[in-house]
């Protein structure tokens, strides 16, 4: 079953919350506004049942992010690990 969520009013906590429970399990199509203003749809996951075993230097996690605001994230497309602004998610939608 999927659902779709448009993020409008929704306080900073209240979509970090929502994204962070929705990408821990499942694969979800993110829909974005990047930092050169242009939408970009990503299908990325945090389940550990997606993401490749630790130990590939390939698929380590971005650690090194450590502003709040943006949301470390796997991308199933490049098989690499990428980020968002959670404030700048206009969407998201679940499988």
């Amino acid at each position: 079953m999927s659902a779709v969520y448009e993020f409008t009013d929704e306080t900073f906590e209240q979509r970090h919350k929502l994204l962070q429970f929705l990408l821990s399990s499942k694969v979800c199509e993110v829909t974005f506004t990047k930092v050169d203003g242009t939408e970009r749809v990503m299908g990325c996951t945090l389940s550990k049942v997606f993401i490749p075993a630790p130990g590939d230097e390939l698929i380590e996690p971005m650690r090194k992010v450590t502003n709040p605001e943006v949301m470390p994230v796997f991308d199933m497309e490049k098989g690499e690990w990428r980020s968002f602004r959670v404030n700048f998610v206009t969407s998201v939608k679940s499988y």
